[in-house]
C-alpha cells in the first residue's frame, strides 16, 4: 500500500500559513514524487475550499473527515490546529510550526479541545 501525506489546512483561507502549506504539498508532489494532499478543515458542500490563489498548485484535496486513518499514512498538522493530534488513531502525525505565536494562541483559545493525551503526544 502506498503512503499518503495529508497536510491539514483551513478551507478557503488565503494567508501566509496556508500558502506555506500548499507550497509544502507541491514540493512533496513535484520534487519528491510523494502522494501529498491537502486535508481541509471546515469544508461545506456549497463551498470550494481551494482559494483561487492556490489553484495553480494543483494539489489534490480531501475533507478532513475523509482521511484514511492507517499507519502507513502521515498527517502534517499546522501549529494552529494541535487538537488534530487526538482526532486520528493510526496515522503518523507531525506538528508543523509555521509560527510559535499562533501555537500559543491556539492552545489558550482552544484549551477545551485538548486532553492530557495531546500534551503527552507533544512531550
Amino acid at each position: 500500500m502506498r503512503s499518503v501525506v495529508y497536510i491539514a489546512a483551513p478551507a478557503g483561507i488565503y494567508t501566509g500559513g496556508p500558502t506555506a502549506l500548499f507550497q509544502l504539498c507541491d514540493a512533496f508532489r513535484t520534487v519528491f514524487g510523494v502522494d501529498a494532499r491537502i486535508a481541509f478543515v471546515g469544508t461545506r458542500k456549497d463551498f470550494d475550499p481551494v482559494h483561487p490563489h492556490y489553484k495553480e498548485f494543483n494539489c489534490k484535496w480531501v475533507p478532513l473527515g475523509k482521511i484514511e486513518d492507517t499507519s502507513c499514512n502521515l498527517l502534517i498538522i499546522p501549529e494552529t490546529m494541535p487538537w488534530l493530534l487526538n482526532k486520528f488513531k493510526y496515522l503518523r502525525k507531525i506538528l508543523y510550526f509555521l509560527a510559535v505565536d499562533y501555537f500559543v494562541y491556539s492552545v489558550y483559545t482552544n484549551f477545551s479541545n485538548f486532553s492530557s493525551r495531546t500534551f503527552a503526544l507533544m512531550d
